[in-house]
């Protein structure tokens, strides 16, 4: 098979003597936030690293602080002039409180008193993380005295209510949790918004090496170094995330977990696709950690990368101008691909096409402007099977049709599926379309001009099972994850 080439080096693996699960204790917590510039100390220890004072309470200066960052307002906090009536208020606090203040965050404890230094209740600042999530009393979401409660419910705290002292460390777990929570009516999580509101940014997140934090946020970047899980169903969704990412490594660590589970997380997910989807699934490491080595196919990286094109406006293959091309002529990075197709796509499509007319036009496009390659077939290792040589170089065999029918679809926002399978005992592969709820068979191969005299065939465009499948037997044990739908009509 053709070999992609590594998007980036093997990542180096870092370790420590320190506790490497997901961030779970209260110094893990502050560790992280810090990271984001979300949490600041009191000073510095005698070894030189942040004094978060996580034994110290509270006061209600800090919590307002701590509200204004998890908004994402610092910068206009900062930046605005504030008229208050409190006269208690520390210089350094006075844009934060000024900020919530004509926000209608937060209210004094007098005409002029705002009580900056005392200690706030874990009741009172869990209403301020609510308010962060965009939920409100006056919406009639929560009320100050079920704060606790109904905080606890969406996950921001240990518990509903222990009496005892609420210390800058709780606050910093709350705080942590909220990161991972969902907003008010959303399945878009407080990192998530942060990040795209650039109040941190991926190079900061990837600081953290905290893999739950980059699940919540949906990290669309690098994953550099050692990524910290809490459990294997963690490893899992972190080796998807890379896999979207398009990243060829990744390094997890899970302490007390053997070498022998944590590979057969890899090796589960490669099961779960066809052989061409993801080339030279593996893993290799130690107990508590595995490197992984997954090779995303295109077909697949585009499959992802047009189910949501905005998030890709963070993923290093596009911010970064030095990886958008490659000197080698035969390798396409994401950018590359994503011109060349939306070029393509606009070139033979229109908005105002219908998703039918739209297939017929891709599926003539591959047909006028690909050669059915000989000299190849039969072949599998040759680079002819792979769709990069029917989009850029204009020749290939069956599999490349399909693979790169499918990306074209794709690109125009239809579902298609490649489907594996024989033909009279020749390997051969081929699609599925998806047109207005309807799946459909097609073999573009079949209809290109090389069998058709010269002239663009229809005699396997958008067909029927019926009609279709005598001449092909699909490997459903092979294609799991693209399985046969059932087509009772041709278009």
């Amino acid at each position: 098979m053709k070999k992609k080439l590594l998007l980036f080096v093997l990542i180096l693996l870092v370790f420590s003597h320190v506790n490497v699960l997901a961030a779970e204790t209260e110094p893990e917590c502050a560790d992280v936030l810090h990271t984001l510039g979300l949490f600041q100390g009191v000073g510095t220890t005698a070894g030189g690293t942040p004094d978060y004072d996580l034994d110290g309470l509270p006061t209600r200066a800090q919590a307002v602080t701590m509200l204004v960052r998890l908004l994402g307002k610092e910068d206009a906090a900062r930046a605005g002039t504030w008229e208050t009536p409190f006269t208690d208020v520390p210089e350094w606090a006075a844009p934060y409180v000024g900020y919530a203040y004509s926000e209608g965050l937060t209210q004094g404890t007098g005409d002029t008193a705002f009580s900056a230094n005392a200690n706030v209740t874990e009741q009172q600042y869990v209403a301020f993380l609510l308010r962060a999530l965009g939920y409100s009393e006056s919406a009639g979401d929560f009320t100050y005295s079920n704060a606790l409660s109904f905080g606890h419910e969406k996950g921001l705290t240990a518990h509903t209510g222990v009496p005892g002292s609420f210390t800058r460390g709780t606050l910093a777990a709350d705080s942590y949790r909220a990161l991972c929570a969902k907003q008010k009516g959303t399945d878009q999580t407080l990192s998530n918004k942060l990040l795209w509101d650039d109040v941190f940014t991926t190079k900061q997140l990837d600081n953290t090496h905290d893999g739950t934090l980059f699940l919540a946020a949906d990290m669309p970047d690098l994953m550099s170094g050692q990524v910290r899980a809490k459990d294997l169903n963690e490893v899992e969704q972190l080796i998807r995330l890379a896999m979207k990412n398009n990243l060829t490594n990744i390094t997890i660590s899970l302490p007390g977990c053997s070498f022998a589970e944590l590979n057969s997380v890899p090796a589960g997910i490669a099961s779960e696709y066809d052989y061409k989807s993801l080339l030279a699934p593996s893993g290799e490491g130690w107990d508590g950690l595995i490197t992984t080595n997954i090779n995303t196919s295109d077909f697949l990286m585009l499959e992802y990368y047009y189910a949501n094109p905005a998030r890709y406006e963070k993923n290093y293959q596009f911010y970064r101008e030095d990886l958008r091309s490659y000197d080698t002529p035969d390798i396409h990075s994401m950018y590359d691909w994503v011109q060349k197709v939306n070029e393509i796509v606009a070139a033979n499509t229109t908005p105002q096409m219908d998703e039918a007319a739209k297939v017929r036009k891709l599926h003539d496009y591959l047909c006028k402007n690909t050669v059915y390659d000989m000299s190849y077939e039969g072949n599998a290792m040759m680079t002819p099977h792979y769709a990069a040589n029917l989009i850029f170089e204009g020749h290939g065999v069956c599999d490349g049709y399909a693979e790169a029918f499918k990306i074209l679809c794709n690109g125009a926002g239809i579902e298609c599926s490649v489907i594996y399978g024989e033909s009279d005992g020749i390997g051969h592969a081929w699609n599925q379309v998806k047109i207005n709820g309807q799946w459909y068979n097609m073999d573009v191969t079949w209809d290109d001009t090389v069998y058709a005299d010269d002239r663009i065939s229809y005699d396997y465009f958008c067909k029927s099972d019926s009609v279709f499948y005598p001449g092909h037997t699909p490997h459903h044990a092979h294609s799991p994850n693209y399985s046969i739908e059932i087509c009772p009509n041709s278009l």
